[in-house]
């Protein structure tokens, strides 16, 4: 027995190497080499099994250093073989054309812009929930929460701090409602058609209807329904009320449980305002008041009020004054009769007023006491008087000349008579 080093490889005999890599001897007995240099063949190196190749660690892959030295890498660091395109599939895994697959880290990939597009939703990295893919300042690509607005349910767009709740989740079962602002809706259960803008917009409203609601705290306290109300804090009074309209900045109406009533600016204020229940373009009967919560004719002005002319309707004239003295009967006024001078003189004794003028004891008066005159009748009848007492005074007139002329005849025959009498 020898060592292994000592081994005599028998003359004229090959060493082979088997597919297994098994050293043998031609022709003679296995052999132990030890500290030997074996001069390979490259020619006739091929397909070594990877099963005889010395391991590296997990995930490197089988390279070339620097040097040329055959060496285990970690992935960031494999080649790509020369000329070889990387390119990337429908599904964005990155391969190697005509080379093995490759593990890449801390890599800088140039993209042809021209040949990228149709990205699937699914390759793109996700987002927290509700939020939109957009730009920051910089112009980098990044997930945000979204400019708010989200679809809920049927047709409902809230914002993100809208709703039940105020985390833009909810608006109930209600359909087509849109709400902006903290806690916009936040009570909404079965509404529908609603709009609110604004922090607590609409806040208490459950069950109302096509209300719009533009402005802090605007509309807060409405139930009701067809409520519109624009400017902070504006119709925060309207509780059941519905179909009423505030506009202006704490504008209020008249009665928080009323319907059809109006206030802009907490001046101008209105009632009545039903136009809307007939779709034919009806009119709405109420009233409008300035200055004045609760009018009660078509405009009612608390103050005085400047105007370059004042037109009202009437349905006579006082010329039918006229056309009775002169013609005996009057077309206008079939009922007029003109009176003399002592008729009126009786009549007012009586009544202490003038014939056909309303007197103080047939006028109304409004809450307050103050006597309420119809201009427009009270300018008719004083026409009515003054064409009378024209009447009269040329009716004076004449016999004032009739006296004056008489008075002259008289005059002359005195003076016959003086002078006959020598005085």
């Amino acid at each position: 027995w020898k060592d292994g080093a000592e081994a005599i490889i028998p003359k004229g005999k090959n060493i082979t190497a088997d597919a297994d890599a098994t050293i043998t001897v031609t022709n003679g007995t296995a052999a132990a080499l030890k500290d030997v240099t074996l001069k390979v063949n490259t020619a006739n190196l091929k397909d070594i099994p990877a099963a005889s190749i010395k391991h590296g660690a997990s995930g490197q892959v089988l390279t070339t250093d620097s040097t040329g030295k055959t060496v285990w890498k970690d992935g960031a660091e494999a080649i790509i073989p020369k000329g070889k395109n990387i390119t990337a599939d429908a599904d964005a895994t990155i391969t190697v054309t005509n080379g093995t697959a490759a593990a890449l880290k801390d890599v800088t990939l140039k993209v042809n812009t021209a040949n990228l597009k149709d990205i699937p939703a699914a390759a793109i990295k996700n987002g927290a929930s509700g939020q939109v893919l957009t730009t920051d300042s910089t112009g980098k690509t990044v997930w945000k929460d979204g400019a708010d607005l989200r679809k809920l349910g049927t047709n409902n767009h809230i914002s993100s701090d809208a709703g039940v709740g105020g985390n833009g989740t909810s608006v109930g079962t209600g359909t087509n409602n849109f709400a902006v602002g903290n806690t916009a809706s936040g009570n909404n259960t079965k509404g529908s058609n609603n709009i609110a803008f604004g922090f607590a917009a609409l806040l208490y409203n459950q069950i109302g209807n096509d209300n719009f609601a533009s402005g802090y705290l605007s509309l807060y306290n409405a139930k009701g329904s067809g409520n519109i109300a624009i400017g902070r804090q504006s119709g925060f009074n309207i509780t059941s009320g519905s179909t009423n309209i505030a506009i202006g900045r704490g504008s209020y109406v008249a009665n928080p449980a009323a319907d059809d009533q109006l206030s802009i600016g907490n001046l101008i204020f209105g009632t009545g305002l039903d136009g809307y229940k007939d779709v034919t373009n009806k009119l709405s009967t109420g009233n409008i008041g300035i200055g004045v919560k609760v009018p009660t004719e078509k405009l009612e002005v608390d103050g005085n009020i400047k105007a370059d002319s004042f037109i009202a309707p009437s349905k006579s004239y006082a010329d039918y004054v006229f056309e009775k003295y002169l013609d005996g009967v009057s077309t206008i006024n079939t009922d007029y009769k003109f009176k003399s001078l002592a008729e009126v003189e009786r009549f007012i004794k009586t009544n202490k007023h003038l014939p056909g003028v309303t007197g103080i004891n047939e006028l109304q008066k409004d809450k307050d006491g103050k006597l309420l005159v119809d201009i427009p009748a009270l300018a008719k009848q004083s026409l009515e008087k003054i064409e009378e007492l024209f009447l009269h005074t040329i009716e004076q007139q004449k016999i004032i000349e009739d006296l004056e002329e008489e008075n002259e005849g008289l005059k002359g025959r005195l003076e016959k008579i003086e002078q006959a009498l020598g005085l």
